[in-house]
Order: C-alpha cells, then structure tokens, then sequence
C-alpha cells in the first residue's frame, strides 16, 4: 500500500470517528420534514408488524404466507434504510430505496394471485401483473396508478435521466449535508407512496385491519387516504 493511499485511509477512519448529525438536527426545516416523513413511516411499520398476526393463520380470511409476509417487511425495510439516508444528505440513494420499496410492495400484495411475480425479473412485467391483479381492479386502479407514476419518476434517478439527477459526491466529507429541495422531494415520494400502501394494504386484509389494537389502529388510521375511508370501514358507498 502506498503511503499516499494509507494516509488517505487513516483520513478516512478519522471521518468516521468524528462523525455526527448533531448540525443537521439544527435545521429547523429538517427536523419539520423528516418529521412529517416518520409520521407515515411510522404507520407503515405498525401495520405491517401487526400483519404478521396473519401469516399463515387459517382464521383470517385472506391470510398471508411467509414469503408473502417477507416481501412486505422488506418493503418497510426499504423505506426505514432511506429515511436513515435522508438524515445524512444521501438524496439519490434515498431515492433509489424507494424505488426498491415500491418493487418489493407489488410483489408482495400479488403474491397471493401470482407467486411467480417475484422471479419476474422484468419490472414492465411485475406491473403487468399487479395491474391486471384483482388486487388493484375497481376502486384500487387508482392506487396502482399512483404507485405506477411514483416508480416512473424514482426509475429517472436511478438511470439518471439528466442534471437534476445527479449528486456529484467527491468526497465524504461533504456528508452529512442538509439540501432543502433535496429533502423536500422525498418528502413529497413518501407521502405519495406511503398512504397508497397503508390504504390498500387495509383494503386488502380488511378483516385484520378490524381486528388491530385500538392505539396501534389509531396510528395506522392517520395515514390512510381519505376518499378510501369509508369503504376500508365497511361503509355504504353511493
């Protein structure tokens, strides 16, 4: 190893040693953000915690398998991992999160009608699927719309489709870092995506959804999307 190389090593591990987001917390518009952000996030992972009492579970109608289960909890998984990179100023790989939670949601509320959705290894045909999916027929078509329009705007990202979506990261150093346009259009992703999941997730396995602790569904309760409602509370629709 050369000695410009371990001099930039030992640079490197003293970065980490002394890092902090103690400055990003200083900025008020941040913390109102990513406040606004963990309000869903954190209705999202009640709901699918509380799905696990499904798998597998003959008493409830329909239920869920482990894999199924498994795909949910990934897609939560995703969503928490960009939130963390949201904290540090990490805007595009916080997008590309998302894209995967969106990915791994589809699968997941499809499984039931198609288990061979997930070793689809073209996304254009994951989306054929869910589309024609009894899952997002009637009233719900406009819940895969949405998720369909936000995982056409994350994919510009990932494939860079032009300036404003590139980061330029140089150096470490410039982590963590606080942009508030950055932060404000994950803000906008999550609570686009965010309340389609919890809403269709409490269409979907309605009779679980009735049967949650009344603090926890209170939670879930503040994300669900207003036009949607009624029906999830069983109500006449005229």
């Amino acid at each position: 190893m050369s000695r410009r190389i371990k001099e930039d090593f030992d640079d490197l591990c003293d970065f980490f040693k002394k890092y902090s987001l103690a400055s990003i917390f200083e900025e008020k518009d941040f913390v109102k953000q990513i406040s606004t952000c963990h309000k869903k996030y954190y209705s999202y992972l009640v709901l699918v915690i509380e799905l696990k009492e499904i798998v597998n579970n003959a008493n409830y109608a329909p239920c869920m398998s482990q894999e199924q289960y498994n795909y949910v909890l990934e897609s939560c998984s995703d969503v928490g991992q960009a939130l963390f990179l949201v904290t540090h100023g990490c805007y595009k790989g916080a997008k590309l999160l998302l894209r995967s939670s969106i990915e791994n949601f589809i699968k997941a509320v499809c499984f039931d009608e198609c288990p061979n959705i997930v070793i689809k290894k073209s996304v254009y045909e994951v989306f054929d699927i869910a589309k024609a999916s009894i899952t997002f027929s009637g009233s719900k078509k406009n819940i895969f719309d949405t998720i369909h329009t936000e995982y056409i705007e994350l994919c510009k990202d990932v494939h860079t489709a032009d300036f404003t979506h590139m980061e330029h990261i140089t150096a470490l150093r410039l982590f963590p870092h606080f942009n508030n346009d950055g932060a404000e259009n994950i803000k906008r992703h999550l609570l686009r995506i965010l309340p389609v999941y919890i809403t269709l997730l409490c269409l979907k396995y309605n009779q679980r959804f009735h049967n949650i602790f009344y603090s926890n569904q209170e939670i879930i309760k503040e994300s669900i999307l207003t036009e949607y409602k009624k029906e999830i509370h069983n109500l006449n629709i005229e």
